[in-house]
């Protein structure tokens, strides 16, 4: 309950509904792609609004969030085959490992919540290139 987790909260709401209002935007034009944003939206949202005092809550929001996170990454390709997306398909893989791997507690010494940042971070990195080239075109 410190301002910190506050401000953690916030800042998932806020990201998974920017994912989401990004994704019903691309509905008409890319079906399938839009749809894995949709559920990397409501997992996002859902890790601010279930906290970790709301432990299995938490868990599945979280996985939804990071599989489908790692899913669009790779989904990406299928709307353009620019560099950007061809970068895509590797982090987005990278993002799946980490996820399993988080799951699998195969840690490497950077233990769960280092693991889960690994998987976390890609996602987080990739929608600020793709919500970049969003604006630019």
């Amino acid at each position: 309950n410190s301002p910190a987790a506050m401000l953690f909260n916030i800042s998932m709401l806020l990201f998974g509904v920017s994912l989401a209002y990004t994704a019903i935007k691309l509905w008409k034009k890319q079906k399938p792609f839009a749809l894995t944003l949709i559920l990397t939206g409501l997992g996002f949202i859902g890790v601010g609004i279930f906290t970790g005092d709301f432990a299995l809550a938490h868990i599945v929001v979280a996985l939804l969030g990071l599989i489908s996170g790692g899913v669009a990454m790779i989904a990406s390709i299928t709307v353009r085959k620019t560099l950007f997306e061809y970068f895509s398909v590797p982090l987005g893989v990278f993002s799946l490992v980490a996820t399993f791997l988080f799951l699998s507690d195969l840690t490497f010494g950077i233990g769960i919540g280092g693991m889960e940042r690994l998987a976390f971070y890609s996602i987080l990195i990739w929608t600020s290139g793709f919500g970049g080239k969003q604006i630019t075109e």
